[in-house]
């Protein structure tokens, strides 16, 4: 039975979820605060697929949770959007961790630590699926080298990210064609109520009812959240390059660090020192938080002082340039990554909460995200 349902929210998450419902037939409203769909934290991010290699310090249920939604995130994708993708196309060479002087693990320990990762992909993956179009053999070499840019001990691994610009596009390209669903951008919700029956959206100046709603509005989940605990919300400045600028893809480890990334049409690229602007535990994002992240696009500074320290290290050219861009990063705990026991190292948690008709879907990072969307529709799907 078809029911009508909106989705509040329109980054990866949602566009993905308003794709599934309406695709077994329910009547879909697609609200946006924005202007634009998937304009936040899914359009700067950097795309990057863990396979849990990035998370030396978390637990196997963090790596197992990043190995699921990493090899279920292109069959997700097809699904929703109903065609093949050529992820070759949309996807990067493999990259290196770099381990940086003071890294929160030493190399010995990582090696060790990513020698367990690849035990528990070899049962976590079956031998027939596949990472983004690939078989995986294993995420990460456990054998160092010492990286030729750079002079770091290195390790190679299998992990990839996607564009996340040219997969907007796939994305959005079916909405586009999907007369099921109905866009609302520019068009802020301001709280949800929700009954046994039916969830109301409470709009700037009326209301409307729906027999269920997805809450995927990222780093505002907890407005509409009944007993929500407290997130840690953390705003990131990054850089946006021209097109050959970064001519490889790396991650530094393990700590408080960047990435640089190299898409086909742009680069990435992030220096944690100096593009982290806030680090807060609360509901939800302070109004000093989101003024910060306002004012990233004017700050030209913010592009200096990380292509600077990117281009020190050896993984940019100096004198690069780019575009400031920056998003809210959603966490658990109040201690940032650059101390060893904060929660951020772990991301174990994944799903789907329902809190009458409300569906909140949980998930922390861009990887688990094309899964989360799917177990959200399910769940709506299970009330037809």
């Amino acid at each position: 039975m078809a029911v009508r349902v909106a989705v509040v929210g329109a980054g990866i998450v949602g566009t993905l979820s308003a794709l599934f419902l309406a695709g077994r037939g329910h009547r879909v409203d697609l609200y946006e605060r924005d202007a634009e769909l998937w304009s936040g934290a899914s359009a700067v991010n950097e795309g990057k697929v863990h396979l849990g290699g990035v998370y030396a310090l978390g637990g196997a249920r963090t790596h197992e949770v990043m190995m699921r939604g990493a090899v279920e995130f292109a069959p997700c994708i097809e699904a929703a959007i109903g065609q093949r993708v050529d992820w070759d196309a949309v996807t990067g060479d493999p990259f290196d961790h770099l381990v940086m002087p003071d890294s929160l693990v030493s190399v010995d320990d990582l090696s060790r630590a990513y020698a367990a990762i690849n035990q528990r992909a070899a049962r976590v993956i079956g031998p027939s699926e596949r990472y983004l179009g690939r078989r995986v053999d294993e995420v990460v070499d456990p054998r160092p080298h010492q990286d030729a840019d750079t002079g770091l001990v290195a390790f190679s691994t299998q992990e990839r990210a996607v564009d996340p610009l040219q997969l907007r596009a796939l994305v959005l390209g079916a909405i586009a064609a999907q007369p099921g669903i109905l866009v609302r951008t520019g068009t802020p919700v301001t709280d949800i109520t929700t009954d046994d029956d039916q969830a109301t959206l409470h709009l700037s100046a009326s209301a409307e009812g729906y027999d269920a709603v997805v809450n995927a509005t990222w780093a505002w989940q907890n407005r509409f959240v009944t007993a929500a605990r407290p997130r840690n919300f953390r705003v990131k400045a990054a850089v946006r390059l021209k097109p050959g600028i970064a001519r490889r893809t790396v991650t530094m480890v393990q700590g408080p660090y960047g990435d640089v990334v190299a898409h086909r049409d742009h680069g990435y690229a992030s220096w944690y020192p100096t593009g982290r602007l806030i680090t807060e535990e609360g509901i939800h994002p302070s109004a000093h938080a989101e003024a910060a992240l306002d004012s990233i696009s004017q700050r030209d500074d913010l592009v200096r002082s990380q292509l600077d320290a990117l281009a020190a290290i050896g993984v940019l050219p100096a004198g690069c340039d780019g575009e400031s861009i920056g998003g809210i990063i959603v966490g658990d705990g109040a201690p940032d990554i650059d101390d060893p026991t904060s929660l951020l190292h772990d991301r174990p948690d994944f799903g789907a909460e329902a809190n009458g008709r409300i569906v909140t879907p949980v998930t922390f990072k861009f990887t688990t995200g094309p899964l989360a969307a799917r177990v959200a529709a399910d769940t709506i799907e299970a009330w037809a």
